[in-house]
């Protein structure tokens, strides 16, 4: 279920951030061969220009979403964790440089990515599977306090 609620959240929180930010695309923008103006994130659009929906990345906010392994695996095996995050990080790495060769994403927007997927991921865990370690921690060594 971890998994799970980190991948869907991760997913969802990029598409709402999509609709609700107007950056463009590299291959829309006027500098980079496209037909629309560069807007600062935080400028006002020109009329008549179209809203961009490029930001953050979605491909990458899937495969980036995978980095919650690492949580996972602290509880279920601490040993992969490094595994785990190796996974998620070489996943979206992989999504993420495919579309920046293809024109569609910034650097940045891929860093935002992996940072939004990341704080899902941390989040989750301290809501959820960070109390299971420090109960299973506990039954472990009597003298611990949780």
């Amino acid at each position: 279920m971890y998994l799970f609620a980190c991948f869907a959240i991760t997913t969802l929180t990029v598409s709402l951030l999509r609709h609700l930010t107007h950056v463009s695309c590299p291959w829309d923008l006027l500098r980079y061969g496209g037909d629309v103006p560069y807007v600062s994130i935080f400028a006002r659009l020109p009329p008549g220009t179209e809203i961009g929906t490029c930001f953050p990345a979605g491909h990458a906010s899937g495969a980036y979403a995978w980095v919650a392994l690492y949580y996972y695996f602290r509880v279920v095996s601490a040993r992969y964790r490094w595994y785990g995050l190796a996974f998620g990080l070489m996943l979206g790495l992989t999504f993420d440089i495919a579309q920046q060769l293809r024109g569609a994403h910034f650097v940045s927007h891929g860093l935002w990515t992996l940072g939004i997927a990341w704080c899902v991921a941390t989040g989750a865990y301290l809501l959820t599977l960070n109390k299971k370690c420090s109960l299973d921690a506990a039954q472990r060594n009597p003298g611990y306090s949780v």
